[in-house]
């Protein structure tokens, strides 16, 4: 018996001195990105969270690209719980929809080179890439140096308006909490919160005038010769009421084809809704608040008025150093009064009803007026060739504010 139980402990040495000699070991080195041996298309098929993703890259022929080994692509992806805020839950849904305009919004969401968070660079306002297509996609990767986290830095990256899901670091001695930038063989993904809506061909004019809810705004704009703005090259940002918004107040489209254009200052009535030559989506907010230490932009009007334009945001921050964005805390205003608006109280959130020295509002004798978005998040950060719309829930201007005296 003992010798059988040497004779056992000698060969499992021997196997485990052979085994040291001759198999080799890749060195493995810790906190590395872990590359996974399968390409994006083979990924996205073996992840039921994306079973809705790639049903509508089939059905636009896209999913063989992302199985392609010879070339890198990023991929910002959409998840099923994504496609569902947009009541899409089955592949049947994609078929309903025009394949043309899918498949030219989903190209829009693949890059084609390998783009890593540390390859955007940090904290610069202009940076675009291109799309699968062509089509340029603008991109912020922006550092807040938010006292909240223990080593006093957040980071934030978005994609034409689109925050990558889990785009916040919060930074801690001894590593940092990183997710995103999942490498496959050939290439990345990085999952978005929201789908990215771009209309490839359309003009702003051409966006607005094809749908009924705007024809009461197109009405005014075209009253007040302000319509051919919206066709040019140029790169506006127009903030839009819904017909039901105007109609709340009693303005309906009859009532502004029949009135008098000339007793109106049509530039404030109907121009102060256009930021001319200007891009604007709800992500770009991150990167002002990082560059000015402020929670509003502020531009003059092409007017003779002195009204300027706000928008403004609640802290991005909460507690813990991680990002709180409340889709209702961004705002548009206006204000008549000859100066840009300024900040809230020392420890006031800034709000519609918060600003200039923290006094309450009153439009009357401040002369403030600042709506929130609309509720709906596929009603913002919807883009064009040539300028972006973001559907807002009230009026701006009043007709009898821009009676002509």
């Amino acid at each position: 018996m003992k010798t059988t139980i040497k004779l056992l402990i000698l060969i499992m040495i021997i196997f485990q001195q052979t085994c040291n000699m001759s198999c080799k070991h890749d060195t493995v080195f810790l906190n590395q990105p872990r590359v996974e041996d399968r390409t994006i298309a083979d990924y996205l098929t073996a992840n039921a969270d994306y079973s809705l993703l790639v049903d509508a890259l089939i059905y636009v022929d896209l999913l063989d690209t992302l199985r392609n080994i010879n070339k890198k692509y990023t991929l910002l992806a959409i998840d099923n719980s994504v496609w569902n805020q947009l009541f899409i839950y089955s592949k049947d849904d994609f078929e309903i929809l025009d394949k043309e305009w899918l498949r030219s919004v989903l190209s829009y969401h693949i890059i084609p080179k390998r783009l890593l968070f540390n390859d955007i660079p940090q904290n610069d306002f202009n940076i675009t890439y291109k799309s699968l297509f062509g089509d340029i996609l603008y991109v912020n990767r922006t550092k807040l140096n938010a006292e909240v986290s223990p080593s006093g830095g957040i980071e934030m990256v978005s994609f034409s308006g689109a925050f990558v899901s889990n785009d916040f670091t919060v930074e801690k001695s001894g590593g940092t909490n990183v997710e995103g930038n999942y490498l496959l063989k050939n290439g990345v993904i990085h999952n978005l919160d929201k789908l990215i809506l771009y209309y490839k061909g359309d003009s702003l004019q051409e966006f607005l005038s094809a749908r009924p809810e705007f024809s009461i705004f197109v009405a005014g704009l075209r009253k007040f010769n302000l319509w051919h703005k919206l066709a040019d090259s140029g790169f506006h940002t127009v903030f839009v009421p819904e017909n039901k918004t105007f109609e709340s107040f009693g303005i309906t489209e009859e009532i502004i084809n029949s009135i008098d254009a000339t007793r109106f200052n049509g530039e404030l009535l109907f121009g102060s809704y256009i930021w001319n030559n200007k891009r604007f989506l709800l992500s770009d907010n991150c990167f002002f608040l990082n560059k000015d230490h402020e929670y509003w932009l502020s531009q003059k009007l092409n007017n003779t008025h002195p009204y300027f334009r706000i928008i403004s945001s609640l802290d991005f921050r909460n507690g813990y150093g991680r990002l709180n964005r409340p889709f209702s805390s961004i705002y548009v205003g206006i204000s008549v009064i000859n100066q840009p608006l300024g900040y809230a109280e020392p420890g006031d959130r800034p709000s519609c009803a918060r600003f200039l020295g923290g006094r309450i509002i009153d439009f009357e004798t401040i002369g403030f007026r600042c709506l929130p978005y609309t509720q709906d998040r596929y009603s913002t950060d919807l883009q064009m060739e040539n300028g972006v719309v973001q559907v807002i829930n009230g009026l701006l201007v009043f007709p009898d504010e821009a009676l002509l005296k």
